[in-house]
Formats: C-alpha cells, structure tokens, sequence
C-alpha cells in the first residue's frame, strides 16, 4: 500500500430517517437517471495526501449509517487539494449528460473561527486539465447534511474516465462522510429541474453587520464635497436657478478583461460586444492576446488593434502578462533553454524590454509577474531574485505603468500566513526588500462557488494593506449555477472592495457567455439576454455608486452637494422653465478638501 494513499472498500450502509438534516436518507432521487454509484455502498475511495492527513473506516452506532469514511486533516496543505478523497465514477457518461451527486457528511471538528468544516466537491476528468463540471465548496457542521448536486457533463475524458474528487486541504478539521449517489439522467431532464442544495455564504443577509460600516466607509472615503457658485455674464451672483448634476464616469477602476479579436472584427455579437465594453466600464485589461506565447504567435496584430481602439475610445488599458514563470505558460523554446541560463536571460529580458517599449504610454500598468505559487520554472533554474530583475526591465522599459504582482489565493481569512495566501505575502515582502519597483497588489479573485464571506474579503484586505500599496482585484468571476447567489455575492464582494481604501479597481474577467472561460460566470446569456449578476452590477454601479443631485441656487449663488469620485455635469435651468441656459464639466478626485465650481451664465 503507498504511504501517499490509502484504499477503504466499505460495506453497506443502514438507511435510517436522516431528519437532523431536514431530508431521509433512504429518500430516493428523482425518478429516470441510470444509477452509477446507488448509496448501497460507498465507493472505493482513494485519500491521498497523507503528509496533512488520512481517513479510516469507522462504524457508527445510533446513526443514520451503520459506517462511515471519516478523513482527519491533521494540517492545511499549501492548496485545497493537498489532500484529496478520489474515487473514479464507473459506467457510461458523455458530454452534456445530466448528473446527478447526492451526499450527505457531517463534522467531528472544525476551526472554531470558521464555526464548521469544509470540503470542495468536484466532478472532473484526469491529468492535465482536471476540467471540472462540478465544483462547489461546502461548509457543514457537526449534524448529518445532504448536499444535491446536479450539474451537466462540460467536457470529454478522452477516455480517461470521470473521477470525484473530494478536496480536503483546509485548517485542521475531521469530517464523516456517510453515503454517496450519482445518477445519469442524460438529456431526459433538465438541471433546473433536479432537486439543488442551495449554497450560501455568512454575510449574505440584509441585515448582516458589516453593510451599514461598509456604507460609512464608502461615502467617506470614494465621495468628495462640491460646492457650486452660478454667476451671470457680469460674475453676479444668481439666486433660484434649478442645478441638475448627473456623474459621467467613476474615478474608481470597474472593469473587464477583454476579447482583442471581439473589439476589431465585424459582426452582429462583436458590435454588441463593443457597445457593452462602452457602456458598463471604465478600464480594461486584453485577456489573451498579450501573453507572451500568443502575442508571438497569432495575437500581435489584434493585440495592437484592440489597443488602440481602446486608447481612441479613452478606456484606459491594463497590460497581461509580462512573465508567467511557468514552462505551460511560456513559448516552447524557453524549455530548450533551461540549461544555458544566459540565453534564457536574454530571451526573457529582452521580450520585457520590447513588451514595455513597444506598449509604452499605451497601457497605464502590467502585470509583471503573473502566480508564481504554481508557475515557478522559471525561478527554479534562476533563482527567485530573477524576479526583481524582471519589475526593473520593466519599469526601464515603461518608467509610467504601474507594475503588479498578481496571483490567485482566494480571500479567506484562516488562510492568512499558510497556504497560497501565505506564499503571495511572502513574495510581496521579498520583492519589496530586495528593491523591486513592485506599484501594487492584484488579487485575482476568482471565488469559490458558495462565495466567500464579505468579513473575510475585509480582514485579508486589512492584512495586507501593511505593505502600503494598491489593491487592485484583476479577474473577479465566480462560476455557479445558482444565479441569486450569484448575482448577491457580486453585490456583496464588491461592496467590501469598494469600502477599502487600499482598493483602486476591481476587474472582472469576462462579461459575455459566449466569450468567457467560465460561461456560466458572466454578466450576460450567449443570446445577450440579461442575468441577475447584471442587474447587480448595474444598480450598484450606475444608481447606488451613481451621483444624481439636483436643487437650487441659494442667495449667493450656491449649491453644496457630496458626490463620488469622478467625471460629472451640472446643468443650470431658470427658475421657470426647462430651456438649459449654462453646463459644465467638473471632477471631484480624492484627497481633494473641496471642489469649487463656477458656471456663468451668458448674456
């Protein structure tokens, strides 16, 4: 047996009322699917990862379930999948089946500043991709819970057979699992139509304490005082005239990784696409075609034109990637050149230099090095102060874009100083105390499928705050088919973000189902028909982070309004009457004690 895996064979379980849970467990599924795995037993399951943990077979007594597989995790692994409970699920299943998984675990123990234990269910396929129709991050306590999942097969095995995959690499906890049941049901029914575990995250209530300290924070910190004078042609000042201001544009970065190709070509969706990118943004990042295998092979020239249609059309343009340390990530003859260490210097050196020369002025910052917690080939054969060379290429080449260091630990709060999340503060300090022109911080916050906690968002925020550098949320997407939650935790994430004042943008990667790398992640259907993540964003963008004011003009002429950050229009109407007589164009940017506007009339 490897020390690395064990292997439990276990017998029947005893199928008694389940009602802790709310559900029975001998409560059969819907009626139609091919049993794959039916709860008589459960599977054979691998646990692997036993440096940080392991699971045994335990019989129960008094419970819904004679048996159990219950998995120890003794410590938290750098990656949620460190330590993995895996089985592979027989029998025939294709892309676009509909699959069905019912389980039902409970927790022995848990951090008690988490208050339960957690889990990532995964259906997937092998090496390389691992691609994944189903993964979902659970959080359950101490009584027996069902969880239903049901979800349509995205991808094909190649034959290589579709596995579940339980990750485990959380804080030490000990969870029980007591039954499996998956169940094909192909194309004969719906996804909406199986029975849903509906996730959630702490945080999510109307009433949740943190919103009224969120809001308090934002009109503090992303609002401006103004005050407006309307004087006549003579600089007298004008009593009783109506004022309208209606904002233009945020000062604060709400963005969209963007398709080079969509931006440039014709045709029905990419007109559609472009109006969008005008309509909902105020920065962008191009999401492929800059990364330096595509750029050197068939995206330079839709690169270029993306860029300048961007610049022409006055979006401002965030630059990815400059390095992506890892060999997957690199063009092919970077591998050829692992052994001679000063060619492979030269051959990255010098696509940093023509990267930032050739881009300069074009894109307003980059991301220099892109996760160098699991792409880091590169720093294995040159040692990690390569990286410190890489940000001073780069800001040779480019001396006005900021320069980032980007990676994608999720923001979870017990992570911090373990992990991913510890292994991205570690390399921000050594980039910082070796000299790297590092300008900021991105978090890509790609977010686990129940969401996470808008406290927790916070805390990391404050934590990392110390290094005294922007925040900067480069590719927020959260993949569920649960649109509600969906659509709240959009809402709710970029609430806190927006109340911190280390953050300066938060950018989402992709907004169109029919171009994004999670479809189900995105603002809109492949047919443009709106989702409620839309309407979420919308209303906190463009009505409740959107100033509208509007009075009249006092005895000397004034009119004091706080507005948010950004680009605005006060319009001036007669006291009788809807005839404009003056506008004017103003911005109220931060740090600014008060903004002074004088409109005049004409004669």
């Amino acid at each position: 047996m490897s020390p690395r895996s064990l292997r439990f064979l276990v017998t029947p379980v005893l199928l008694l009322a389940l009602t802790a849970a709310g559900c029975a467990a001998n409560e059969p599924p819907p009626p139609g699917g091919t049993a794959l795995w039916d709860g008589s037993s459960l599977p054979n399951i691998t646990v692997s990862g036993s440096a940080h943990g392991s699971g045994e077979v335990v019989a129960l007594e008094g419970e819904p379930f004679a048996e159990a597989l219950r998995i120890t995790t003794r410590s938290q692994p750098a990656t949620n999948w460190g330590l993995e409970a895996g089985a592979h699920v027989p029998g025939e299943i294709r892309p676009g089946d509909v699959v069905f998984l019912r389980l039902w675990v409970r927790a022995l123990d848990f951090p008690p500043e988490t208050g339960e234990a957690r889990m990532v269910v995964n259906f997937q396929i092998g090496p390389p991709s691992f691609s994944k129709s189903l993964a979902q991050q659970i959080g359950f306590g101490r009584e027996w819970r069902r969880f239903d999942f049901p979800f349509q097969v995205r991808h094909d095995d190649a034959g290589g057979g579709y596995r579940l995959a339980l990750h485990l690499g959380f804080p030490p906890q000990v969870i029980e699992i007591g039954r499996v049941e998956v169940f094909n049901y192909r194309d004969r029914v719906a996804v909406e139509d199986l029975p849903t575990t509906r996730l959630t995250y702490p945080g999510r209530e109307a009433d949740a304490p943190w919103r009224a300290a969120a809001e308090a924070r934002i009109r503090e910190i992303r609002q401006g005082d103004v005050r407006l004078r309307v004087l006549d042609a003579d600089g007298q000042a004008v009593s009783g005239h109506r004022l309208r201001i209606e904002q233009q544009r945020h000062h604060f970065g709400f963005g969209t990784a963007v398709a080079a190709d969509h931006l440039v070509e014709q045709g029905a969706d990419n007109d559609r696409y472009r109006s969008e990118v005008l309509r909902l943004f105020n920065t962008t990042v191009i999401e492929n075609h800059l990364k330096w295998p595509f750029y050197e092979t068939w995206g330079r020239e839709a690169a270029h034109a993306a860029v300048e249609w961007l610049n022409r059309h006055e979006l401002p343009v965030r630059g990815h990637v400059l390095v992506w340390p890892g060999f997957r990530n690199l063009p092919a003859d970077l591998r050829d050149l692992a052994d001679d260490h000063p060619a492979l210097r030269r051959r990255i050196d010098t696509h940093i230099r023509y990267m930032t020369t050739t881009f300069r002025g074009k894109l307003y910052e980059w991301d220099a090095v892109n996760e160098p917690f699991d792409n880091h080939d590169l720093l294995d054969i040159l040692g990690r102060e390569e990286m410190v060379r890489w940000f001073r290429i780069a800001r040779d080449g480019d001396p006005d874009a900021l320069l980032y260091l980007n990676d994608y630990p999720q923001m979870d709060h017990s992570s911090i100083g373990i992990g991913h999340l510890g292994h991205f503060e570690e390399t921000i300090a050594f980039l910082l105390e070796h000299g790297a022109p590092l300008d900021g911080i991105g978090f890509q916050g790609h977010i686990r499928s129940n969401g996470i906690p808008p406290a927790s968002v916070l805390a990391v925020l404050d934590h990392f705050s110390r290094f005294g550098l922007p925040i900067s949320i480069t590719e927020y997407d959260m993949a569920t088919q649960d649109e509600e939650l969906q659509a709240d935790h959009l809402r709710d994430f970029y609430t806190a973000c927006f109340s911190h004042p280390s953050v300066n943008q938060i950018m989402m990667w992709g907004f169109w189902e029919g171009r994004h790398w999670r479809p189900e992640a995105a603002l809109f259907r492949r047919d443009w028909s709106r989702k409620p993540i839309l309407d979420r964003y919308e209303k906190l963008i463009f009505e409740h982070w959107w100033s509208r004011e509007s009075g009249r003009s006092g005895a000397d002429g004034g009119f004091t309004a706080r507005l948010f950050h950004g680009d605005h229009r006060v319009t001036v109407y007669p006291e009788d009457g809807d005839r404009p007589l003056a506008s004017s164009d103003f911005a109220v940017r931060p740090g600014e004690a008060e903004t002074v506007v004088e409109i005049r009339l004409p004669h």
